[in-house]
């Protein structure tokens, strides 16, 4: 119970520097400076616990006293933190299928054309904002009026495309 204790208090504190670090401006890179921020903080965080580990109870909460103890608060916050990194990025831009259920929402009981719902999934809606995070994350680049993969693009495609193939999943979305 110690280990999940710490491991939660310190991704709260992440998690806070996080929200505070947003509201004083928002990154352009967004998922890399969470990951900064997330992990420095956490480490800053466990080496302060580390160093005043006798005189720190919270909630009656011992800290750690040992290194294994110290290892499975960061192996407990590590999963926390990719958790979080997985649906952060899922929430950072709206899903095709988040536009098509808020677009029948808004149509209150009376249901949405066909006709409608294609003037709603545009390519300036679904396609543009992705590969511009593509280019931004350094993913991809644009040469003329081409676009190209760099090899952070291609190590993550193939990451993809082997996690497609190893789930046996459809091509598509």
């Amino acid at each position: 119970m110690k280990i999940l204790f710490w491991s939660l208090i310190l991704f709260i504190v992440s998690f806070t520097i996080h929200l505070i670090a947003w509201k004083i401006h928002m990154p352009k890179r967004q998922l890399k400076t969470l990951g900064q921020i997330m992990f420095a903080s956490f480490f800053i965080n466990l080496f302060l616990l580390w160093l005043n580990r006798s005189s720190f109870v919270l909630f009656n909460v011992i800290p750690p006293s040992t290194a294994i103890e110290y290892i499975h608060i960061s192996l407990t916050f590590t999963s926390v933190a990719f958790f979080y990194f997985l649906n952060y990025v899922a929430l950072e831009v709206d899903s095709p299928s988040i536009i098509i259920v808020s677009a029948i929402l808004e149509t209150k009981n009376h249901g949405l054309k066909p006709s409608r719902l294609s003037e709603t999934l545009t390519d300036e809606i679904l396609v543009k904002p992705r590969v511009q995070d593509l280019i931004t994350d350094k993913m991809a680049f644009k040469k003329g009026d081409r676009y190209y993969l760099t090899q952070k693009g291609v190590l993550l495609s193939k990451l993809f495309l082997h996690y497609r193939n190893f789930f046996n999943l459809p091509k598509g979305g």
